[in-house]
């Protein structure tokens, strides 16, 4: 049994949890108990219990019969829905970060996560290197209350990232463009441009959620 305390060990199984949820190992519809979580984690069920609650106010679980929960599966609507409040969310953060400017430790931080994706040897590297530049961009932005907003779509749009499975026989459909992409938006903060760099971030959001609704509907 891993001795932490009892929220640290909560706040270990949840970020285990998004972790395996964002990788693939869990899948819209399938069914979590604490029981089983508790053996994969090798933990108690009890801070296992707190961290399903805490999903379960993120939207990423519903509760079902017996203490029982279950990955949620939302609609085509929902789906979208999310990226649209990224697009808003993200486009505000960049641009205060562009506005308030980055420093030369950040500029290079963010150039080396877009390097990691662009070096990436398979899908599961591209899509962490892709979190963690939208991640950092959120970390960075000045605003904790902004920060919290953005982290919590963000997760919601990477656990339920549909588009990697209906492309996950194409891992380098369009990379080269959303590379350059993630270039040119790290171009506008070091430029101190708030107005480019909130146009160009909401254009890229924007486009991941066309090319999802296209594939889903297909």
């Amino acid at each position: 049994m891993i001795a932490k305390t009892r929220g640290n060990t909560a706040e270990f199984v949840h970020q285990r949890l998004l972790d395996d949820l964002q990788q693939g190992s869990f899948l819209p519809g399938d069914k979590l108990t604490t029981e089983s979580l508790a053996r994969r984690y090798d933990v108690s069920r009890t801070p296992v219990r707190e961290a399903l609650i805490r999903l379960e106010r993120e939207g990423v679980v519903d509760a079902t019969a017996n203490s029982g929960y279950e990955i949620r599966t939302p609609t085509l609507d929902e789906l979208c829905d999310m990226y649209e409040i990224r697009e808003a969310l993200e486009g505000l953060a960049v641009a205060k970060l562009a506005e308030n400017g980055a420093s030369p430790e950040l500029i290079a931080e963010l150039r080396s996560c877009c390097d990691r994706r662009r070096h990436a040897a398979n899908l599961d590297e591209t899509d962490t290197g892709d979190r963690q530049f939208h991640a950092l961009i959120c970390d960075s932005c000045g605003s904790e209350t902004l920060q919290a907003l953005v982290h919590n779509y963000l997760v919601l749009s990477t656990v339920f990232n549909v588009t990697r499975y209906l492309l996950k026989d194409r891992p380098n459909f369009n990379r080269h463009d959303i590379d350059l992409e993630h270039e040119r938006i790290v171009d506008a903060i070091e430029a101190g441009n708030p107005k480019l760099a909130r146009k160009l971030l909401a254009e890229h959001i924007a486009y991941a959620r066309k090319l999802m609704r296209k594939l889903v509907r297909k």
